[in-house]
């Protein structure tokens, strides 16, 4: 807000002209005038849709003065922040076109640029040469007040997650069972690379000891990361696994795809971060795990002594084999049917048995 002769005002900002859809429009910055004619608000016109700004798209400011100035040396530009959160001036917006009391400062967005809260104007002044009146010549206040967007202004051109599913199935049924492998894909809206250590955050059971991580086993250079991880005895989730959404959390700590390593785009030869941000999968129900030890057979081991059916007194033997190694502790019975009847049978032989 502009002040005759005063001290600075208010750096209230409103929304005009905007579409339906919350598209185009402008939003005004206003500024301080402290100690003398200077710019007395500052308009931000863009080409994004609702949806805020991609890689290529023009951020276009444009900067009202009191009265028609002239730029004297280098030409200045207006400094702004990129990122989450607001801070210091971290990118550069050139001045690009006007003339009297309008200039436009214009910034193209560039591949790795990502704000997912909106961009911002901190409290600076505009760089470079002198500006002055064209009449009587007099310095001009460069100050311009802090400004903060909202969600039409974030941008978005980083390589980002379009989808994360199940990639693998179990070999049997909807139940992993040990020394099988669990499949996640991770899928981008373009080529990625994965460099280092990296693994995927996956639910394998609930309570504290339910999150394992899933290393990151290939795609790298493609638009497909898979990461796996191999379900382990004593495993158990009988709901099916579920992923944690990625991201990370206010404490800093990241979550989803997570370790030392990176996953970057390559740029024209340069390496751009990549956004890992996803919404977290709920239990699979056709992705149940069970890690304990499982029958794999059953059979008949005895034959009858006349070679066609048993008489009273004679023993009738079954063999079950597990997948592992196991104990049997305390001695087990086995529950068959003969004819329409339920009969036991007991455990023979060593108890350390496959």
């Amino acid at each position: 807000m502009w002040h005759r002769g005063g001290t600075a005002g208010g750096g209230e900002k409103k929304a005009e002209n905007a579409d339906s859809d919350g598209s185009g429009g402008e939003c005004t910055i206003e500024i301080s005038d402290d100690d003398g004619p200077g710019p007395y608000q500052t308009k931000l016109n863009w080409s994004g849709g609702s949806d805020g700004f991609q890689r290529g798209d023009i951020i276009l400011f444009r900067v009202a003065f009191t009265e028609h100035v002239t730029f004297k040396g280098e030409e200045p530009t207006l400094g702004f922040h990129l990122g989450p959160g607001t801070g210091k001036a971290n990118r550069v917006a050139t001045l690009d076109s006007g003339i009297w009391r309008n200039r436009f400062f214009r910034y193209e967005v560039q591949p790795g640029d990502y704000d997912p809260d909106g961009i911002s104007v901190p409290s600076a002044e505009l760089t470079g040469g002198r500006i002055v009146t064209d009449s009587g010549n007099r310095p001009v206040n460069k100050l311009v007040h802090p400004w903060v967007g909202g969600s039409n202004y974030r941008v978005f051109a980083q390589a980002h997650v379009t989808r994360v599913s199940m990639a693998s199935t179990p070999d049997l049924g909807d139940t992993y069972r040990p020394g099988e492998h669990i499949e996640v894909a991770v899928e981008f809206d373009r080529q990625v690379h994965a460099y280092g250590d990296l693994a995927l955050q996956l639910n394998v059971g609930d309570g504290d000891d339910a999150l394992v991580q899933a290393p990151y086993y290939s795609g790298s250079g493609t638009k497909k990361l898979v990461f796996r991880y191999q379900v382990d005895a004593g495993d158990n989730d009988a709901t099916g696994v579920s992923l944690p959404a990625g991201g990370e959390e206010d404490s800093g700590v990241r979550t989803g795809i997570v370790g030392t390593g990176k996953i970057v785009e390559m740029v024209g030869g340069n390496v751009v971060d990549v956004q890992t941000n996803y919404h977290g999968l709920s239990n699979r129900s056709g992705h149940k795990v069970d890690g304990r030890a499982y029958v794999r057979d059953i059979s008949v081991t005895s034959q009858p002594a006349n070679g066609e059916y048993y008489v009273s007194g004679e023993r009738i033997k079954f063999s079950l084999t597990f997948d592992r190694l196991v104990i049997v502790i305390p001695t087990p019975e086995f529950i068959f049917e003969l004819g329409d009847q339920e009969k036991n049978s007991s455990l023979r032989g060593p108890h350390h048995r496959q």
